[in-house]
């Protein structure tokens, strides 16, 4: 009976989706065409750098256990490959890292010292003393959500600048340390303290641009020789990263022209900018097409967006369609989206789909840069769609991925659900391949019989593209803003002002500002500020971890539109009047000003 329950249900799956799914390792079919296409999630662009290295909690909640205090401060040092250079007496600055490249800190010989190692740190104790390696290793959170953390052998030099302060290096390999300044890029170091020793928590840079341009050429020349790879992109995510929007749109858009991207579904970066400005960026970047079914510019003199795509490759014909997502109508400014007419996903989808088939395409691909569920519902309820390429919204510790599909009863089947909907990862942090392959039927004509999706994440564990990084980089100079002062001052310099505060909730019993405190900080400083009987709070995409001093550049990366916060005034029921604060930073400083002490005492409590 368990045998029979097992082919029933193999085969309502066979005949629901179309497909067979083949485990990998399993000998591939002779394929006539492989068709590539190459493609990213939704990011913050060339600026877009995201960490979370959340190992550290486990040493918090084993020393909380044995009823131990925990120091941890968060250090700046520099990262480049596998090597990270920091100072346990502070940050390191540009020149602190010029002296490094250049020879002029004299490291003493290296040496291999035990550490763990996960997707997203480097964990290791320099000194003797209490070992918090293994205290760590106590919790039992360590083996059953952190199975990536694995014992390894790094290795620690120890140098010295002219001044005196100490520098560490630590290289998970061998190889030699990357000469060129441009391959560096700054990194974060939590140094916990417990017990008289101490542990450092080196942090992997996620989803930056120059390990991804390594990562996507190298997807390029994987392709066939008869059929180049086709980039696209699944848009950008908006963000205050110290330029101005119209200037970082075109420097992101200059490096996916640089990388040879082809079609990029557009997201609130790009909405964002309004038609007019959308407008002059296609047209500085005539190369790149914008593609979106269920977004129409408004006026005459919008941005040329199109609805549908067909790229013929190899005498294949493969039709596009662009779906964006229309939770965008409630993040963007009003003056925005006055420039565009959003339409329901899946009827755009069914309108479109059905246009390409009668235009006579091999294979649809709908790129999405929807909410998963909403890839779910568009996968149930359209037809005739071969793949949905999308990414998930939040995966901190990325993973290599990949999946096989075979079609065995095409030509021969009806149009129905996607045969597959990718998992990738938003925020830049993965790089995705979808290999189209096709047959030539009984008539000549070429079908699709195979799909093979693999997935690669984006780390700075693989060597950036360090002379793109310098020419985006350098133009990325031209246009920014400086960091501004620091608006709040380090988590551990909070708790000893208000202890309560480290009781707040459980992520500021790890050591750190947790999301609710941030949202409820600045409702009461909206509210103190202008006198507000209310502060509506835009909600945030990313919270980073927030152990460290939070400068003027940080808060505006969290805050960073001119209707990010918006206070509702009581003057006279049932009147109300609506007030969009503007001056962020007058804000901050207006509160701080008005404090007897110092900026910690604008941090309420709960």
């Amino acid at each position: 009976m368990r045998d029979l329950k097992q082919i029933l249900l193999t085969t309502a799956l066979v005949g629901i989706a179309g497909i067979s799914l083949v485990a990998r390792g399993q000998p591939a079919t002779t394929d006539d065409l492989r068709v590539r296409l190459v493609y990213t999630g939704r990011s913050l662009g060339v600026l877009g750098v995201l960490r979370d290295p959340d190992e550290h909690e486990l040493l918090v909640e084993a020393a909380a256990r044995e009823k131990l205090a925990v120091r941890m401060r968060t250090l700046r040092g520099w990262r480049a490959g596998h090597v990270t250079v920091y100072s346990p007496a502070g940050d390191l600055s540009v020149a602190d890292l010029s002296a490094v490249v250049a020879g002029r800190i004299t490291f003493e010989p290296a040496h291999t010292r035990r550490a763990l190692t996960s997707n997203n740190a480097v964990l290791l104790q320099l000194a003797d003393g209490r070992d918090l390696l293994g205290l760590l290793r106590t919790n039992v959170r360590a083996n059953l959500e952190f199975p990536d953390l694995r014992p390894a052998d790094v290795v620690v030099r120890e140098g010295r600048t002219p001044d005196g302060r100490t520098v560490i290096g630590v290289a998970e390999t061998k190889e030699p340390w990357p000469a060129d300044p441009a391959a560096w890029s700054e990194g974060q170091v939590n140094r916990l303290e417990v017990d008289g020793a101490a542990l450092d928590e080196l942090a992997v840079n996620l989803g930056q641009l120059g390990p991804r341009a390594t990562i996507v050429q190298r997807a390029r020349d994987g392709a066939s020789p008869a059929a180049p790879a086709l980039l696209v992109d699944l848009g950008h995510r908006d963000g205050d990263l110290g330029l101005d929007r119209i200037d970082r749109s075109r420097l992101d858009y200059t490096a996916l022209r640089s990388l040879g991207y082809r079609v990029v579904v557009p997201y609130e970066l790009e909405l964002a900018l309004g038609g007019t400005g959308l407008a002059d960026l296609a047209s500085r970047f005539p190369q790149i097409r914008l593609l979106a079914s269920n977004v129409k510019a408004s006026g005459a003199t919008g941005p040329p967006i199109v609805s549908r795509h067909i790229v013929e490759i190899a005498g294949v014909r493969i039709g596009l369609i662009g779906l964006v997502d229309p939770d965008l109508k409630g993040l963007l400014a009003k003056s925005a989206l006055a420039d565009f007419t959003f339409e329901a996903p899946v009827a755009a989808a069914v309108r479109e789909i059905a246009a390409l088939r009668q235009e006579g395409v091999q294979a649809v691909i709908a790129l999405s840069n929807l909410h998963p569920r909403d890839n779910n519902y568009v996968a149930r309820e359209v037809a005739g769609v071969d793949a949905i390429v999308a990414d998930l919204h939040v995966r901190w510790s990325p993973e290599d991925i990949e999946t096989v599909v075979d079609l065995p009863g095409r030509p021969y089947l009806r149009p129905g659900s996607p045969a597959l909907v990718t998992r990738s990862f938003a925020n830049g942090l993965g790089v995705g391949v979808l290999d189209l392959s096709f047959r030539r039927g009984s008539d000549g004509a070429p079908y699709l019989a195979r799909l093979v999706h693999r997935l690669e994440s984006v780390t700075d564990r693989t060597a950036a593209d360090s002379a793109l990084v310098q020419r985006l980089g350098d133009q990325a100079r031209a246009g920014e803003r400086p960091r501004g002062d620091v608006l709040v001052p380090p988590f551990e310099d909070l708790v000893r002002a208000r202890p309560t505060l480290a009781a707040f909730d459980n992520v500021t019993a790890l050591g750190r500002i947790s999301k609710r405190m941030w949202e409820e900080f600045l409702a009461r400083l909206v509210r103190n500020s202008v006198r507000a009987e209310v502060a509506v709070l835009r909600k945030l995409p990313h919270f980073p971890q927030a152990i460290g001093a939070l400068d003027e550049a940080d808060v505006r990366a969290w805050l960073w539109t001119e209707d990010a916060l918006v206070t509702v005034v009581a003057t006279s029921a049932p009147s109300f009047a609506i007030e969009n604060v503007r001056a962020t930073r007058r804000a901050f400083s207006n509160a701080r000003n008005r404090a007897p002490s110092s900026s910690r005492s604008v941090v309420a409590t709960r």
